[in-house]
């Protein structure tokens, strides 16, 4: 699902950015306004190195295509959607500089389709619940409570999912001429239907981690605010899954995504839309961007191994600094208010 540099124009690029800079931004503001619960930091920094793991490690589920938890949803239900939106912004930054996984010309894009709008969307599911179930998607103190509502979340999953593939087809076809967009409705039909599909694994594996890190805060008595103990666990399983996810072990699929195999079968048809993300078809600013992106992981002067390993610890890390800032609004704001 994430977008590489040929996958929009420039001009479509330019705009996802501002309005992800406007979205990130308002998440920010959100979570220093709001505050962070201490434990939710812990919660933050596991969920962070999880959901960068996770999005490495592909499973294949149709002969032609394979899948990865997207996680949107997830971090948005557990951690809170600003929090949520900002620890998903910081993961696909970091696998576009780190990993070249994902355009920076499309890094607005992939932050609106995986980021933005799943935190919108349980930000809207969140004011539909009745207040005996909101605790399903806020921090609560009774580890129960977050699988209260499990078909809320999994619809919830499933239908962030789908929206995502379309709004990948609405973003494609922006500022591209009829010529460049012949076979849209063969990509648009694929894209919806395979992303269904995958939609239901992420209904599944969303509901199934929010009930395994239940259980697993359960046993600290501290709802779904992880300890630094039940923390640590989650980040080495994440670090595990990291680096079975290398080739070498040959436990992950190999096969394209959802978005990779709809662009594959379209260019395999010999229709023009198949051809957005090929590197011979990159031109001024993706050509130039791409150039940038591939030069970059070249310089990294480390191999497949360590850098997936370094890569899922920064984002975890990205992710408890953001939950940071709202600590430490927190804390000043307290005796403020002891003192009133």
């Amino acid at each position: 699902m994430h977008l590489g540099n040929g996958a929009i124009t420039p001009e479509c690029g330019a705009v996802a950015l501002a309005f992800a800079s406007l979205g990130v931004g308002a998440a920010f503001v959100g979570t220093r306004v709001l505050g962070i619960a201490p434990r939710r930091a812990y919660t933050a920094a596991a969920l962070g190195s999880a959901v960068f793991a996770a999005q490495l490690f592909n499973i294949q589920i149709l002969p032609f295509s394979s899948v990865h938890l997207i996680g949107g949803v997830l971090l948005a239900w557990v951690l809170s959607p600003s929090l949520g939106a900002l620890t998903m912004a910081g993961i696909l930054t970091l696998q576009a500089l780190l990993l070249g996984d994902g355009g920076l010309l499309a890094l607005g894009a992939n932050i609106i389709n995986m980021g933005l709008m799943p935190a919108a969307a349980v930000a809207l599911v969140r004011r539909g619940l009745p207040a005996d179930a909101e605790a399903t998607s806020a921090a609560s103190s009774s580890p129960a409570s977050w699988t209260a509502a499990p078909w809320t979340l999994a619809l919830t999953a499933f239908g962030c999912t789908v929206a995502a593939a379309a709004l990948i087809v609405l973003e494609v076809s922006l500022g591209r001429s009829a010529a460049q967009l012949e076979g849209l409705q063969y990509f648009a039909v694929r894209m919806l239907a395979w992303h269904a599909l995958a939609g239901v694994v992420e209904a599944a594996a969303t509901v199934a981690i929010v009930g395994l890190l239940a259980r697993l805060a359960a046993r600290d008595a501290t709802g779904l605010e992880l300890s630094a103990r039940g923390a640590g666990l989650v980040v080495a399983a994440s670090l595990a899954i990291a680096v079975l996810s290398l080739p070498a072990f040959g436990l992950a699929s190999a096969a394209p995504d959802s978005y990779e195999a709809a662009l594959a079968s379209a260019e395999h048809s010999g229709l023009a839309v198949g051809q957005i993300e090929s590197a011979a078809k990159l031109a001024g600013p993706a050509f130039v961007v791409q150039g940038c992106q591939d030069a970059l992981t070249r310089a990294i002067p480390s191999s497949e191994g360590p850098l997936a390993v370094l890569a899922t610890v920064l984002a975890g890390l990205v992710a408890w600094g953001f939950a940071w800032t709202g600590l430490r609004t927190q804390a000043i704001a307290e005796p403020v208010a002891g003192g009133s």
